[in-house]
């Protein structure tokens, strides 16, 4: 309700109040009010796409020029919501899947949702700024709390699976690094940027933060977002100035000449599988036992896309498999069931619905 309000008094504030939604203020109503089970979390943060869908409605309703701003801008997007939305009555009815492929795309939609809403309000570059600079922090403090094992989920205090749960104001370990290191990649950007107003007279501040991000990514255990980080970071230093990358490249070559040494000292020279791992930090040496080959990569979440692919996506390349609501599901692997990995996104995606459903 006081989404609503705050909403239909100053529309701005809708897509912030929309983002904290999903990603802070679940943490804090699970400090007063436990969720217990995760489950609980997901139906709250259900609600976010109906909210963001009633003031969607409500800003195309109380102007015509405005309607019309939003289907000049939203045409093709309208027309693909629609094909989808067919497509998936068409092929619940023949897989029997009941309502679960139109629920799917209720949970799924809301982004869309706030995307089509930003094409008629977008809020200022400074509320924007500043607003992801905030969240960035608070996720920052939740993250160095929880290494000291303070303000874990009620959900994650005596689950397993991973060594340390560090998730921030996130569900999960994966979603928790693939937000900073898209944030922090951001904010390494404009602070190499000498003509952004906002950081120029802070740069010491956010440099601080950016390297407290770096130390949450790398011992979080993700090994993908670590290498998304590493990847970004090679993109920005070759656009900044292409002869520090070289140099960054040499060495980087240099240090994978000599990794296998290195590797051998610290761990062994035994592959370090995620159930083995004493820590998180270890976790991450995944990143060079991937060059150990299909010994290493079968166990890793790299795999469960390969397997997708090759496996099951060939089978019905064009309207897919549609093995996802099925009680075992990819074989017991990937299921509704299942916690899946957010890098296994795009390859469950064409292996459910085929190349039809991505087009």
């Amino acid at each position: 309700v006081f989404g609503f309000i705050i909403g239909i008094k100053k529309k701005d504030i809708v897509p912030f109040y929309y983002i904290l939604w999903l990603t802070i203020f679940p943490f804090l109503i699970d400090i007063i009010f436990p969720f217990n089970k995760i489950e609980n979390l997901y139906e709250m943060r259900t609600y976010s796409s109906f909210y963001i869908f009633i003031m969607l409605v409500y800003q195309i309703s109380i102007s015509k020029n405005i309607f019309k701003q939003f289907v000049k801008e939203n045409t093709y997007i309208i027309i693909a919501l629609g094909l989808i939305f067919i497509y998936f009555i068409f092929l619940s009815l023949f897989r029997n899947v009941g309502f679960n492929y139109l629920i799917y795309l209720r949970r799924n939609i809301s982004h869309v949702l706030l995307f089509m809403y930003l094409t008629i309000c977008i809020p200022k570059n400074k509320s924007i700024f500043y607003f992801l600079f905030i969240t960035f922090v608070i996720q920052i403090f939740i993250g160095l709390f929880q290494e000291m094992n303070f303000f874990q989920f009620s959900f994650n205090i005596h689950a397993t699976g991973i060594v340390k749960f560090l998730t921030g104001a996130m569900t999960g370990n994966n979603l928790y690094a693939d937000l900073l290191t898209v944030i922090c990649i951001i904010f390494i950007h404009e602070c190499l940027n000498l003509n952004n107003e906002y950081i120029r007279s802070k740069r010491i501040f956010y440099i601080g933060t950016i390297v407290l991000s770096i130390f949450l990514i790398f011992d979080s255990g993700i090994r993908m977002a670590l290498l998304s980080f590493i990847i970004g970071i090679g993109i920005i230093i070759y656009n900044y100035n292409k002869k520090i990358f070289l140099g960054v490249l040499a060495f980087s070559l240099l240090i994978y000449i000599y990794s296998g040494f290195f590797y051998n000292i610290i761990f062994t020279g035994e592959i370090v599988y995620d159930w083995n791992a004493s820590s998180n930090s270890q976790r991450q040496s995944g990143i060079l036992n991937i060059f150990q080959g299909w010994d290493y990569v079968q166990y890793s979440t790299l795999a469960y896309s390969f397997i997708l692919i090759s496996e099951y996506f060939v089978l019905n390349p064009f309207f897919g498999s549609g093995l996802y609501f099925k009680a075992n599901g990819y074989d017991g692997i990937i299921s509704y069931t299942t916690a899946n990995q957010t890098d296994v996104t795009f390859a469950l995606y064409i292996t459910e619905f085929g190349i039809i459903g991505l087009i």
